[in-house]
């Protein structure tokens, strides 16, 4: 709360949080940071030098408050090294830590440190009743409600995560449900019941699952440690929830090290801790044991360890992931009960034994980064309960197995690889037509490989796709020219085509059929990002869709907000794209650009029942390599009222820029690269356009490998 009032926000230039928590590494804690200072994850593999220069740049001559929270480290030096690197802000700055340890408090403070007490009594119920009665009720003030909730205030002992842990189970619940929870708090703290709800009949366990995740981290049991470049997230459990729930686990879980041989009948869960080396017959210990996880620096190749593993008949789940394992033992298939098995990151597996195939319970079977995977067994049919089938990464993998489409269960499935030979056991695209329970992304690779079949329907009920990458591997394939029907599927949120060499329009499907008598037509209604990339061939969306861009009926994109035309030189129309912020035209034609541009005061349906001008919402404009695109005409500047971002590249025969230019308030930067004509006339002063740009903050221009930058009048004040 402190560190969100906004009147820190006038005090400190800056504000960082960093989870430290017990791993105290330099570079990770720096990585943070800078991730905090800039809003901009580092790069990979930057070594600490570099991030150190990074970190200076990110805070020099600024007054920062920076947190440093759950702290555990009593190393002096370590910490004396972490304070020197971030000594560069301007006087009057704070680091703020927070910690657990008296003695971590001490060597790291150089003022007196405030030990934290519990809230109140009061100051708890106050917290209680903020999420409990979310909604205004008459029941936050009744008498007998307020006794009961100071009883469970009481049992929290003012821990707030307690007290946020239990506030949303109490949600709406009635007086005698209150009771209930009062006489068995520390169960509804740590255990399911309470907040788990019963799986109702139309959801599917991975979405209740998904609910219940989200709950924890609205708990605080789960904290986001980081996210990466493609939104894929990293949690850890809170430490205090990690030891309570180690607490309850008992003997039932264990982590295995060579010191300690803490394995027994009673285990139900076994992991194996940093150590490497020979451990014995440890495992055998753990006949009963439900979920097994190893660790990449133990030797799991060797036999012992295997023939261990198999001899756990009533493991549920078997984590071997960057485990550097060479193949599977045949015994694999006894373990019946087997629901989930992790072999990611194993870059020498390169087959799965086909004893696999009688793992028929078997839900999840992920093969992530195994680089030199070939072939799934011939047999994985009758894998019936498979639901996740993971192998991002395997760009080895020959082809997809004949029988695949009997799952009907399956529903992650992000790559099928269309095989290069005929046989047997090599399955076609047919096997996509059962699988309709599909969710996520599908990339279909080595298209180029598919028998064509006039009329096929591989990707009819796929209603639960939201991303679909087309792909042809190499030129002289057998592609067709119109793919299958596309608008059907009304969750498509991406769609990417690649390398269509033959394609002429995206759907057979006649445009005058879609429009005949409505208005404006809504096509593809979810679709944000649309890239059509290697396309020579292709004239336009639909059969018949060569009239006027200027048609008032023209079918549309309504949500479409990034949309990339590459290498497309005889596209000739486009459905219409009101909502899109990015476009990028390379090496195509700009007449399907300059007809929408004429649509400038045509009034169509946008998303929110609003009407919008085509490219009203732009911000990010890129032209590259358009050879026919003579002029910008002043229709280009009618509707870009949001523009800020403007890039020209290698237009030869572009001469010149319109007249309006300076009523583009919102752009702020333009780069002309390449483009001999038009970098003549923009030059600082002496360019006959200059005037039309000198408004803009930032201008970059390239001619030839030189480089000026420049800076208009916004950028000088």
């Amino acid at each position: 709360m402190v560190f969100n009032d906004e009147k820190l926000g006038d005090h400190f230039a800056l504000k960082m949080w960093v989870c430290v928590s017990e791993k105290f590494e330099l570079k990770v804690i720096v990585e943070k940071v800078i991730e905090a200072a800039t809003k901009t994850k580092p790069e990979r593999d930057l070594q600490l030098e570099t991030l150190q220069h990074h970190l200076r740049d990110s805070i020099k001559g600024k007054k920062y408050l920076l947190v440093l929270d759950d702290v555990w480290n009593d190393d002096p030096e370590k910490w004396r090294n972490l304070r020197n690197l971030l000594s560069g802000g301007a006087r009057g700055g704070w680091i703020v830590i927070t910690t657990r340890s008296r003695f971590v408090a001490e060597i790291t403070g150089s003022e007196p440190h405030h030990n934290l007490r519990g809230l109140s009594g009061s100051e708890s119920w106050s917290l209680l009743k903020q999420t409990a009665f979310k909604e205004a009720s008459r029941e936050s003030n009744n008498s007998r409600i307020e006794a009961i909730g100071m009883e469970i205030v009481d049992k929290c002992k003012g821990v707030p995560l307690a007290l946020r842990a239990i506030e949303k189970v109490l949600y709406k619940r009635t007086e005698a449900e209150w009771v209930k929870v009062n006489k068995n708090v520390h169960k509804y703290l740590t255990h399911e019941e309470g907040f788990v709800q019963p799986l109702s009949e139309d959801k599917d366990l991975e979405d209740t699952g998904y609910e219940y995740f989200k709950d924890l981290v609205w708990r605080s049991f789960l904290d986001c440690e980081s996210m990466d470049y493609l939104g894929k997230s990293w949690f850890t459990m809170h430490d205090l929830m990690h030891d309570l729930a180690c607490s309850v686990a008992g003997k039932e879980y264990c982590i295995v090290s060579l010191e300690k041989e803490n394995v027994s009948e009673r285990s139900r869960h076994v992991s194996f801790g940093n150590s490497s080396g020979e451990m014995g017959n440890t495992l055998l210990k753990a006949t009963k044991v439900r979920s097994f996880a190893g660790n990449m620096d133990l030797p799991l190749y060797q036999q012992n360890y295997m023939a261990s593993i198999a001899n756990c008949k009533y493991l549920r789940m078997l984590d071997l992931s960057g485990s550097d394992i060479k193949m599977l033992p045949h015994s694999i298939g006894n373990l019946k009960h087997l629901k989930a098995l992790y072999l990611s990151g194993n870059r020498y597996l390169l087959k799965l034994p086909s004893s696999l195939s009688r793992l028929q319970l078997l839900e999840t079977l992920d093969l992530n980064g195994c680089s030199n995977f070939r072939t799934l067994p011939n047999k994985t049919s009758r894998l019936v309960s498979l639901k996740h089938l993971l192998i991002d990464g395997c760009h080895k993998l020959d082809y997809m197995p004949r029988g695949l489409g009997k799952l009907t269960r399956l529903q992650a499935l992000r790559w099928f690889v269309v095989g290069r030979t005929t046989g047997k056991n090599v399955g076609q695209l047919s096997e996509l037509n059962g699988l309709n329970k599909l969710k996520g992304e599908l990339h279909i690779l080595g298209l180029q490989n598919a028998i064509a079949k006039h009329g096929s329907t591989y990707l009819k009920d796929k209603l639960n796709l939201k991303s679909l990458v087309l792909g042809w591997g190499c030129r002289g394939g057998e592609d067709e020219t119109h793919l299958q029907p596309l608008h059907q599927l009304y969750s498509l949120k991406v769609i990417r085509l690649s390398r269509l060499e033959a394609l002429e329009i995206v759907s057979e499907t006649e445009m005058q059929e879609l429009v005949s008598g409505k208005s404006t037509t809504t096509f593809l209604p979810s679709l944000e990002e649309l890239e059509i990339n290697d396309c020579p061939n292709l004239k336009g969306w639909w059969k018949g869709d060569v009239g006027e861009a200027s048609n008032p009926h023209l079918p549309c994109f309504p949500c479409l907000s990034h949309l990339i035309i590459k290498h497309c030189p005889n596209l000739t129309t486009m459905p219409l794209f009101p909502s899109v912020k990015t476009l990028k035209l390379k090496n195509t034609r700009s007449k399907p650009f300059q007809e929408t541009m004429k649509l400038k005061m045509t009034k169509i349906e946008a998303p929110s029942s609003s009407t919008l001008h085509p490219l009203s919402k732009l911000v990010s404009l890129e032209i590259d390599e358009v050879k026919d695109l003579h002029s910008l005409q002043e229709e280009f500047l009618q509707n870009l009222t949001s523009l800020q971002t403007l890039m020209i590249r290698e237009c030869i025969n572009l001469t010149s820029m319109p007249e309006g230019m300076p009523g583009l308030t919102s752009l702020n930067h333009l780069e002309i690269i390449d483009c001999p004509q038009l970098s003549k006339r923009c030059q600082r002063n002496t360019g006959l356009d200059w005037p039309k740009i000198a408004h803009i903050e930032r201008i970059r221009i390239e001619e030839g490998g030189i480089v000026e930058h420049y800076r208009g009048s916004r950028g000088t004040n």
